[in-house]
């Protein structure tokens, strides 16, 4: 009877070492599925960012582009107008300057 009371004693304990290692190999598995679905979370949320970026940057890139080539048309067109109109439009600017109050109560040293 002791013979008997020992084992199940002894066969308790080994059931209860084994759940043990179970649950601890279980609960480090659980942690390294964790840690890589994290990884993963990052590394997505990473590349989902630098394609938010890349794009943003693709776009002020050919918004700069298309700015420069604005400047770049309108410096064309202004050297495109005959000499007679700059002329004409000159004058216009020096005749309203000159009828502005733009000079009055400066007085010369």
């Amino acid at each position: 009877m002791q013979h008997d009371v020992i084992d199940e004693i002894l066969s308790v304990e080994e059931n209860a070492q084994k759940l043990e290692k179970d649950a601890q190999s279980r609960s480090r598995e659980m942690v390294m599925d964790a840690q890589s679905k994290a990884n993963q979370y990052v590394r997505d949320t990473l590349s989902a960012k630098r394609e938010a970026d890349r794009k943003e940057l693709e776009k002020a890139e050919a918004d700069a582009k298309q700015t420069i080539a604005d400047y770049t048309s309108s410096l064309d067109t202004a050297a495109a107008i005959p000499s007679s109109d700059l002329d004409s439009m000159a004058d216009q600017v020096i005749r309203k300057v000159c009828a502005s109050n733009l000079f009055e109560g400066k007085q010369e040293a």
